[in-house]
């Protein structure tokens, strides 16, 4: 299971493909790829409501993974468990996750997910804070902003929107609209297809309060 369907926020078919894949796995003793499918499972599980099954047999999936030996793609997997625990209100859990990631890309150099890392730190540094009434605007901005160069310097146009999104939905809840349409629009024209894909349908979202808020200011 390549996971396509899931990062287009097609989560019943992503549900089916993972399914699919598990019995697959399972039936041809394909540990590694076993682990991958349950933790893609658990990612969408998580995303359809039920969280904490889906966390959990993400944590399970990651420990198979592990116990392979197995090191490429491992920031990719802690940063989906990460967002999983930021479903559950887990913050702290999902950053020690997400300083684990940094740590592997830093050390081995693996640094095509790296920009979304370091968006869900920003992400989840907000998260917490609001939950125990602090202002950390100031340090998440600079994760996202991290993020979003990461990106950019790699020209991964997808993370680079979901960067954007991120970055303009912390500006407008500031007042800086004029900020948050700098980063979004070029960042949702860059991506030329999949129109209707979770990230470009809420980039439009963000987009239209943007413009909302201007012409009542």
């Amino acid at each position: 299971m390549r996971g396509d369907s899931a990062f287009r926020g097609e989560n019943e078919a992503a549900l089916q493909s993972a399914e699919r894949a598990i019995e697959v796995c399972e039936d041809s003793g394909f540990v590694v790829w076993l682990a991958h499918s349950r933790l893609m499972h658990g990612r969408v599980v998580a995303e359809l409501g039920d969280r904490a099954a889906g966390v959990e047999e993400m944590r399970k999936a990651y420990d198979l993974w592990a116990g392979t030996g197995a090191v490429v793609t491992t920031p990719f997997y802690l940063a989906m468990r990460a967002e999983g625990l930021a479903l559950v209100d887990r913050t702290d859990e999902g950053l020690a996750l997400l300083e684990q990631a940094l740590a592997i890309v830093n050390r081995g150099g693996e640094r095509y997910y790296e920009s979304e890392v370091r968006r869900l730190v920003g992400v989840l540094i907000m998260q917490g804070a609001a939950k125990v009434g602090l202002d950390r605007s100031a340090e998440a901005e600079s994760w996202l902003r991290e993020g979003h160069r990461c990106a950019q310097s790699r020209k991964l146009r997808s993370l680079g929107l979901r960067c954007a999104i991120s970055l303009a939905e912390l500006w407008l809840s500031q007042g800086r609209r004029s900020e948050a349409f700098e980063v979004l629009e070029p960042a949702y024209h860059s991506v030329g297809e999949g129109a209707g894909t979770r990230d470009l349908v809420k980039a439009r979202k963000v987009l239209a309060t943007a413009r909302r808020e201007e012409v009542l200011h």
